[in-house]
């Protein structure tokens, strides 16, 4: 299971990082993602909430939030649709 999350602040601040460049769509970047293996972390990320403690939901909330778009707009470009299959 994904190790705890000590910094959600630093999580989110990444997770926007990886927005900026899924919506630049540069090919380089979107290659780089899938040979990283990045989504099966981020479907780790969402797996927390059913370990989560109760202070830490607000902010887990967030950071699933911004997972959720990652997906989708991973999901959503032609090229990863294959990857993702």
């Amino acid at each position: 299971m994904f190790p705890t999350i000590k910094n959600y602040t630093t999580v989110e601040a990444i997770l926007n990082d990886v927005i900026k460049v899924l919506e630049k769509r540069g090919i380089g970047d979107l290659h780089l993602m899938r040979k990283l293996k990045f989504m099966p972390t981020l479907v780790d990320i969402c797996k927390r909430i059913s370990v989560c403690q109760k202070g830490e939901l607000i902010h887990l909330g967030k950071v699933i939030g911004l997972v959720i778009k990652i997906i989708n707009t991973f999901c959503s470009q032609r090229e990863n649709r294959n990857y993702m299959l």
